[in-house]
């Protein structure tokens, strides 16, 4: 039986990380290898380790359907696929409409083939660039489309979702109707990320959704961010809870006829991740009006103690006001939207 394990949201923002990994692997790739290529306006831009060098072995392929890809433009992206050519890793899920933003990538394991699809559900609402790429959007017509389509030419599909709201411990409703609908349309496992913590896990049709793998390997962060004209700003600060550095691996075990999928605890300890054991999943297959609402207060509580954590008593101030002001910004533009 051939395996292949899939890890959650992953940024490298130096080289000074070791991640042990020893067996065929695919993780979301949230930064991008910009080389010179300059941020995007009016968002919190990403780049980090462009050679992957504090890796035990390479991925065998990434994720590049998330919010922050292309936060360094067309350029940027241009730089992060060559970098990922030159290590011969394939990727997946950004690109544009030529090439179908690389959906989908086919990996074979002995005999066995498999087709991954990215898509991205998030865009972020305070940017203005305008970029030539673009991630794969999450469209049920399209990823219904794609997944016809890899099934004639892998034995089994497997689909990757950057979907849901940031530090929320459950999906929503949107998230459950588009990974339904992914295995509705033929799709043997669905595996999301994002929202930088564990969501639950459904069991559909006899067929697993993970909502959220959560942070495999994203440590707290410190960056030049939002942009204008070429200059930062503020620094941008996220330190985590607890939760934040925590983490499932998903391993889907493949034989021609047959898929099953272990689940596993991960953590990461300083600049250090490791796999912890396999674990027996608790399921969710719904989630009633009153678990939403506390779910959504208590989400509201989370953003609001890692907003307080991140932005008081830092670069020699008391509280970050340039943080405090967009925060505000992007809450009332995201109502406006809604």
């Amino acid at each position: 039986m051939e395996t292949l394990l899939f890890l959650g949201d992953v940024y490298l923002p130096d080289k000074n990380y070791h991640i042990e990994i020893n067996e065929p692997y695919v993780f979301n790739l949230e930064y991008a290898m910009a080389g010179d290529a300059l941020p995007v306006e009016n968002k919190i831009c990403l780049k980090g380790d462009e050679d992957l060098c504090g890796l035990s072995r390479k991925p065998i392929a990434v994720c590049l359907a998330n919010n922050h890809v292309l936060d360094f433009g067309d350029e940027g992206f241009i730089h992060t696929k060559e970098r990922l050519r030159a290590m011969s890793i394939p990727y997946f899920g950004a690109g544009d409409d030529e090439d179908n933003c690389n959906n989908p990538c086919i990996i074979t394991l002995g005999s066995v083939k498999a087709a991954i699809l990215g898509y991205n559900d998030i865009v972020h609402i305070l940017g203005t660039s305008k970029t030539a790429y673009r991630t794969a959007q999450a469209e049920t017509e399209r990823i219904c489309r794609d997944i016809e389509r890899a099934r004639s030419l892998a034995d089994y599909v497997i689909v990757n979702i950057h979907w849901g709201q940031e530090e929320r411990h459950l999906y929503n409703k949107k998230q459950q109707q588009l990974g339904r609908a992914c295995i509705d349309a033929g799709a043997d496992v669905v595996i999301g990320h994002h929202p930088h913590c564990i969501q639950p896990i459904e069991l559909y049709k006899g067929k697993y959704i993970y909502y959220s793998l959560g942070n495999s390997f994203f440590p707290d962060t410190v960056c030049p961010a939002y942009y204008k004209d070429g200059v930062p700003q503020f620094n941008y600060h996220k330190k985590h809870l607890n939760y934040g550095r925590k983490s499932l691996a998903v391993r889907v075990c493949m034989e021609k006829g047959s898929l099953r999928c272990e689940t596993l605890a991960c953590i990461r300890q300083k600049d250090a991740f490791r796999i912890k054991a396999e674990i027996k999943p608790r399921f969710r297959n719904s989630i009633g009006s009153v678990q939403a609402a506390l779910g959504k207060v208590f989400g509201y509580m989370r953003v609001l103690a890692v907003f307080i954590r991140s932005n008081f008593f830092t670069d020699g101030k008391i509280i970050n006001t340039g943080a405090v002001k967009k925060e505000f910004e992007f809450i009332g533009k995201r109502r406006k939207k809604s």
